[in-house]
This record gives structure tokens, C-alpha cells and sequence, in this order.
């Protein structure tokens, strides 16, 4: 690239990159970064920070799924609405869903790989949004999770090969919310308990419900950005 050598500032300053902060630069609250002729980036950045464009993930459940099956018991949310099981995995009745699963205790394989949300790189979770129906008039309290864990990647007959373990809560909902049934849906935005989730875990959502009234149907969105 020939760079900006010989150029007339009237010539190049549409090349240029800077942010809205014309007296102070770049200092501790972040601006978003423009070209010369201020046509915005999806870039944000400060003296400590940058930021690109936030990314989304999603989970996700119809009623015809009937979580919640066991009162009191974490069960873990397709990821991706576009994904179904056959049968749910629960993450037992802790007062968080449990750390560790082990695939040879429950031989679900094949349910357990439409409920990851692997993540290739390190990202920071921004927010977790919730909408949650139900189909029966009588409502019950929910507690939602989203969890990161690391997965063992083997792929040898010896097994082992998507065993979870070192679960981590990334955000949560700890008390409970109340639903009054399908007459209304339910929004919640999670507390982020521990936002940055490293490269090679996976993400799990979960729901408990404190009865089994009514078949939860959930629509999950989790803003994140790469780091």
C-alpha cells in the first residue's frame, strides 16, 4: 500500500480513522472510530478497551419440549431455536446447575450436542435477554442459567468426548420468576455474574421451574463481542 506519503489532507482525509472526541482523543470512555468524512465504524474503543459490533447467540424451546419434567431440577435449552431433542438433560437441583456432566452416566450423546453453543474464540457476554410463555393458566417460578463449560474434544473410541466439567456461571436470573400463565409472556434480562467465556468452552442454558404446571416455551438471546 502506497500509505498517505505525498498526499494533500484534502486528498486523503476520507482514510483517515478517528473518533468524535475532537479536543481529547482517545481517553477512558469509549468512542466510536470514524473515517475522515465521519462515516461510522462498528468499532468502539478508549484508552482501555476496544470494542467491536456486538454478536448474538440464541436458545430456545417450544411448549411441545414439556420442560419443565421434574420440579426443582436445571434442564439445559437447545441452542439455537431452529434445534430440537429428543430428550432432556437436566443438570440436577443444586442451587446452580451442576459443574461437571459425565456423557457415560446418562448416554445421551445425541441430545446433549444440540444443547452447546460452542465458542471458538475468547468473548465477553454483554447481556442475556429471556422471553418466556407458558401453556396452562396456572403459572410457576423459573430460574434461568447460563453456564460455561470446558468440553473434552476427544474423538477416540476410549469416550470421553463431550464430557463437561469446571462449570462456570456466566449470568443468571437467582431469584424467581413468576408467571400467572398463557395469558402473558415473561421478559427478564440476566444478571452477568462472570462475563468473559474462553476459547474452547461451551455455553449451556438453563431453566428451572419450582412446579410442573405448564410446559415452558423460551426464546433466549445472549449479546456478546469477541475479545
Amino acid at each position: 500500500m502506497a500509505g498517505l506519503t505525498g498526499s494533500k489532507p484534502s486528498a486523503s482525509y476520507k482514510s483517515l480513522l478517528r473518533v468524535d472526541d475532537s479536543t481529547n482523543g482517545i481517553d477512558g470512555t469509549l468512542e466510536v472510530v470514524t473515517d475522515g468524512e465521519g462515516t461510522e465504524s462498528p468499532l468502539k474503543i478508549s484508552s482501555s478497551a476496544v470494542i467491536g459490533t456486538p454478536l448474538y447467540a440464541y436458545f430456545g424451546c417450544s411448549s411441545s419440549a414439556s420442560l419443565p419434567l421434574v420440579a426443582n431440577r436445571h434442564y439445559a435449552v437447545a441452542f439455537s431455536t431452529m434445534i430440537f431433542s429428543s430428550a432432556a438433560i437436566s443438570f440436577g437441583n443444586g442451587g446452580n446447575p451442576a459443574d461437571t456432566l459425565d456423557l457415560s452416566s446418562i448416554n445421551q450423546s445425541d441430545d446433549l450436542v444440540t444443547y452447546l453453543w460452542y465458542i471458538p474464540d475468547d468473548i465477553t457476554i454483554d447481556n442475556v435477554y429471556v422471553w418466556a410463555g407458558s401453556s396452562a393458566a396456572t403459572g410457576d417460578s423459573l430460574t434461568y442459567h447460563l453456564m460455561s463449560y470446558i468440553i473434552d474434544t476427544s474423538d477416540d473410541a476410549d469416550g470421553g468426548g463431550g464430557d463437561l466439567s469446571s462449570g462456570a456461571v456466566i449470568a443468571d436470573h437467582t431469584g424467581t420468576v413468576d408467571s400467572d400463565g398463557y395469558e402473558a409472556t415473561i421478559y427478564k434480562s440476566l444478571t452477568v455474574q462472570s462475563a468473559n467465556i474462553d476459547a474452547g468452552r461451551v455455553g449451556i442454558f438453563t431453566m428451572a421451574g419450582d412446579d410442573t404446571n405448564y410446559d415452558v416455551a423460551l426464546n433466549v438471546t445472549v449479546k456478546y463481542h469477541l475479545r
